[in-house]
């Protein structure tokens, strides 16, 4: 089934608000025995509450509705008490949950006492509070469809950053910890500036590289913590008991937030609408207590077949049950035709069928009555509730859809922060733990060492600073002192170097992404090869920047990065715009271009 917009649930909305007041018409009319302007005035009042229950939400609207209500019981007397629906609705959809339910249960009670008062008799009062119920809860759960699929929408922004920043502060944990140790480590041991040291520095230096790689490789899946967070979060935010906030009053009772609770609404309504075509079956329909009997045993028929998971067979087993001739064909009966219509919805391809039958339904009545007022009484009020039911049908399918959603975005949301992390470390500290590495065991003299030394307690200290930045995506380099320190590190490694950067001008959005770059170079180079020359170009276009690094030495197996790292990684940063070339003396080429203004 496509997916429900939100423009086409508000349309939902509106169309049942409007089907809903203009049947009332017809079912006034056969009521006040025939009398045309009773009805059209009832009618009139009910269309001012149904504009008022949904186009305004403010503050007065619940108090406006109450006048609406019930200041025409003097005018119109007991025949008013169904029309108390808006009023409910309007509860339910204006007021806090904790107050809503409450309030639309008070409303319910009145339209019966009231009644009452005014010369209902006891059961035409129940039939009036049963309207009410299922009129209301109609529009209600209708609200609540529409408000779940703006929801829906903007979920996008919910849980997903909840979930990135528990695995930040997972993130600053570990790297605070063993890693962080692992640098302090390094310093204290180049601060000798002995050769033992230094040579204990670069054994020290390469453990921690084939750590961090390790970490990087190891950044898949939702940790177990993280998972206990989410859960408890998506627990809180749906209590058990209802819609709305934990403590029950804070959203708007249209927020559902449980499958369950939108499941409820929808059996609620249908045991509504079953119960007051039983009613209508008792009083108006049948002829003698077996014909009533056949009558309610087939709209339980029908009800059970509805609560069941729909099929073709349960749904034409209702429209025979509902239309067909038999001894249980009562003329009110055909007042569930919305029960299959509505699972026939679901498929576009089966609309056609459903206006059919729909329409169906409303000529039974007028022939089985003899009168056209109340065939398109029950021709309005079948596709008014059809398109009820259809909504609250999928309200519970989209909370469900939201839950899932949701989920699925905060575990996409964590690999995506998990792979920016695994990134940023390999990017942070492959060059920095490789050059400490090569240039420690380098420095095998007292005098070699004393002068190494300062140069690599250096690279120590900033690596342990940048660490620190990881978790918050704060890492960013300087592509001139990145620059700079590539040429110290490779000449240290005995690799000749060329620099031609004349003058480029480098905007502050594009260096940090051309270091990390060209610092994810100089550490392939250093790794994978056995280079005696390295040039590396920076230059400028009209709308674009080019950075190129080029060795010879290259090993004939391409040195490609694993996911989330190396030529990967550096795929990533450059949105693609990257290309590597081998020739066949052994050269190596990486080539990656940026947008003077990143998009």
């Amino acid at each position: 089934m496509r997916e429900l917009q939100p423009g086409t649930a508000r349309a939902l909305l509106w169309a049942v608000a409007t089907l809903l007041v203009v049947q009332r018409f017809f079912g006034t009319l056969t009521t006040a025995g025939g009398d045309v302007i009773t009805a059209a005035a009832m009618t009139a009042v009910q269309a001012v509450m149904a504009v008022v229950l949904l186009g305004w939400r403010g503050p007065g609207a619940l108090a406006v509705q109450a006048v609406l209500g019930f200041a025409p019981f003097v005018l119109f007397g007991a025949g008013w008490a169904p029309a108390l629906w808006a009023l409910a609705a309007c509860a339910l959809v204006v007021l806090p949950a904790r107050r809503a339910w409450p309030v639309a249960v008070a409303v319910t009670v009145s339209a019966g006492v009231v009644g009452h008062a005014l010369g209902a008799t006891v059961w035409m009062a129940v039939w009036s509070m049963a309207v009410v119920v299922d009129l209301g809860l109609s529009i209600y759960g209708l609200a609540s469809l529409t408000a779940t699929v703006d929801r829906l929408a903007a979920a996008r922004e919910e849980l997903a950053s909840a979930a990135v920043a528990a695995e930040r502060a997972r993130a600053r944990r570990e790297l605070t910890g063993r890693l962080a140790a692992d640098l302090r480590a390094l310093g204290f041991l180049i601060r000798q500036a002995t050769p033992y040291g230094l040579a204990r520095a670069a054994e020290l230096a390469r453990t921690t590289l084939a750590r961090v790689r390790a970490t990087a490789a190891a950044q898949t899946g939702v940790s177990a913590g993280v998972q206990a967070g989410m859960r408890a979060g998506r627990e809180a935010g749906a209590p058990a008991g209802g819609p709305g906030s934990a403590d029950g009053g804070g959203e708007p009772a249209t927020v559902v937030s449980s499958r369950r609770w939108a499941r409820g609404i929808e059996v609620t309504v249908l045991a509504g609408f079953s119960l007051v075509t039983a009613m209508n079956i008792a009083v108006y329909g049948a002829a003698g207590w077996t014909a009533t009997l056949l009558g309610w045993a087939a709209v339980l028929a029908v009800l059970v077949l509805q609560l069941l998971p729909a099929t073709p067979l349960r749904t034409a087993a209702q429209v025979v049950i509902v239309l067909t001739p038999g001894p249980w064909a009562v003329p009110w009966l055909v007042g569930l035709v919305p029960f299959p219509v509505s699972r026939m919805m679901r498929n576009l391809r089966s609309w056609l069928p459903a206006v059919a039958v729909t329409v169906a339904g409303g000529v039974l009545m007028g022939v089985r009555t003899g009168r056209s007022a109340e065939g398109l009484y029950v021709l309005l009020a079948c596709a008014g509730l059809s398109l009820a039911l259809f909504g609250l049908a999928r309200l519970a399918e989209l909370t469900a859809r939201l839950e899932e959603v949701r989920r699925g975005l905060a575990e996409a949301a964590l690999e995506r922060e998990r792979d920016r992390l695994a990134r940023d470390l390999h990017d942070t500290l492959g060059l920095a733990l490789s050059a400490i590495a090569l240039r420690g065991e380098l420095a095998d003299t007292p005098e070699r060492a004393r002068a190494e030394a300062p140069a690599l307690a250096e690279l120590a200290e900033g690596a342990l600073r940048d660490v620190g930045h990881i978790p918050d995506d704060a890492v960013g380099w300087s592509l001139r002192e990145e620059v700079a320190a590539a040429r110290g590190i490779l000449r240290a490694a005995g690799i000749e170097v060329e620099v031609r950067m004349p003058g480029v001008d480098v905007p502050g959005e594009v260096g940090p992404a051309m270091a990390t770059v060209l610092r994810e170079a100089v550490t392939n180079v250093l790794r994978h090869s056995a280079a005696r020359r390295c040039l590396i170009v920076v230059e400028e276009g009209d709308a674009q920047l080019r950075l190129l690094v080029r060795n010879d030495g290259a090993p004939p197996a391409s040195p490609a990065g694993d996911g989330g790292s190396g030529l990967a990684g550096l795929a990533v940063r450059t949105s693609g715009r990257l290309s590597v070339r081998r020739e066949p003396d052994g050269g190596f080429e990486l080539e990656a271009r940026f947008a003077r203004e990143p998009a």
